[in-house]
């Protein structure tokens, strides 16, 4: 299966690792990313803030360039690149007169055909790309200091033996668990939105604050539950270690925390007034 792949400034310099492991997760499940030439920056952190007009085109200009391959479909795997690329698919539908403006303005014309990858491929290179991680991690420490390789567990209140943090009232401590990692991972995903998805946003904040929230996450959650926001961290040492006490709730309380962020961002602040 032959994709379309647009890899973004970030994955040709600080993050070529990055790129490196979506094409080798990818080609194990036989999927050919196929770059698209010439390709432009998406202008994420900086057009989205000076011209509306920049900040649809420069996507746009890499959409049409990946309709010319002919190919049906095209990845994007920096987040910030995916969104302003699927924003500005969505604006160029809604608007044929924008798309016309847009079409008279780049050499590569956007037809709308190539469909921009959904999340099934994301979560797959996830999944396997976090039990490689836990795999190599596995061959490097020696095996009596292993431990559970980072897999994720509930530290419960335990008043015969003292100690533990999380109440059990709820699931045996397991509704406390998950509580706790649907508010993490809201706060994660709301910062996200609002920095690094929103184009109103304080885009050249983005690092700085997605990593704060990361550090105070980490901070609250670590005592607790291992501070997971993110299925597929506790996916791969569960597997490698095998360790399935609890793992609903590393899988639900993200899922369902992270989706409420997104709804919430989505529909109260991404479309405000300026």
């Amino acid at each position: 299966m032959d994709v379309a792949y647009f890899p973004g400034c970030s994955l040709h310099s600080s993050s070529a690792l990055y790129d490196a492991q979506c094409k080798s997760v990818l080609g194990k499940l036989d999927v050919a990313l196929r770059e698209i030439a010439d390709w432009n920056c998406c202008g994420a952190t900086s057009a989205a803030k000076v011209d509306d007009f920049l900040a649809i085109a420069l996507p746009a200009r890499n959409l049409g360039i990946a309709d010319a391959t002919g190919l049906a479909e095209i990845m994007i795997p920096c987040s910030s690149c995916y969104s302003r690329t699927l924003v500005a698919k969505e604006r160029l539908a809604a608007d044929p007169a924008l798309a016309a403006e847009i079409n008279a303005e780049i050499g590569e014309k956007v037809t709308g055909k190539i469909k921009v990858s959904t999340g099934v491929l994301y979560v797959a290179a996830q999944l396997i790309g976090a039990v490689l991680a836990v795999l190599l991690l596995k061959t490097i420490v020696a095996g009596p200091m292993e431990g559970g390789l980072g897999a994720h567990g509930l530290n419960v209140f335990d008043p015969q033996v003292g100690g533990g943090i999380l109440d059990d009232q709820i699931a045996d401590g397991a509704g406390a668990g998950l509580l706790l990692e649907m508010a993490l991972t809201f706060a994660l995903v709301f910062v996200v939105f609002a920095t690094a998805m929103d184009p109103k946003g304080p885009g050249h904040l983005a690092p700085a604050a997605i990593g704060l929230v990361i550090m105070l996450d980490h901070f609250v959650g670590i005592p607790m539950t291992g501070a997971s926001m993110n299925p597929a961290r506790s996916f791969g040492p569960a597997v490698v270690a095998n360790v399935w006490t609890d793992h609903w709730g590393f899988w639900l309380g993200p899922i369902i925390g992270g989706a409420i962020a997104a709804l919430v961002y989505e529909n109260v602040f991404m479309h405000r007034e300026e």
